[in-house]
């Protein structure tokens, strides 16, 4: 299962789409701001009995709370340990790129603008969680 963390609705969409909205894809659960995500993370309610993702697709732009404060909250605990954290912005700076990875991201992506650079890149991103495949 990915937990997707993505205030546009178009990208969410494209993601969707990419991941093979159809069904055969991974379950992928959305939400928009990083104070909800931090409580599916931390199993708050209302997201008491959810499972733990296998990966957490992040944006780093978000309201409120962004995903580099989102990484530096939950990257630590011990039952995240093993979630895939990528994350996946419009930014293409080394900056944000190394303070990403330096918070606990596994791998920082860039959104590519062409559809289908963008379609490939999500899928990429499927391959980097650790473990089984997604659920």
């Amino acid at each position: 299962m990915i937990l997707h963390v993505e205030d546009d609705d178009a990208t969410a969409g494209l993601v969707l789409t990419a991941l093979g909205s159809d069904g055969d894809g991974p379950m992928v659960i959305r939400v928009a701001d990083a104070e909800t995500a931090s409580r599916f993370l931390c199993n708050q309610p209302p997201f008491a009995d959810v499972p733990t993702p296998d990966m957490v697709l992040l944006d780093l732009n978000l309201p409120g709370k962004n995903g580099f404060d989102l990484l530096a909250e939950t990257r630590n605990q011990l039952h995240l340990k093993a979630v895939c954290f990528v994350v996946f912005s419009t930014s293409s700076q080394d900056e944000d790129r190394q303070q990403s990875l330096a918070r606990g991201a596994n791998a920082f992506l860039t959104k590519p603008v062409s559809l289908d650079d963008f379609f490939a890149t999500v899928r990429s991103a499927c391959e980097l969680m650790t473990g089984n495949a997604p659920s």
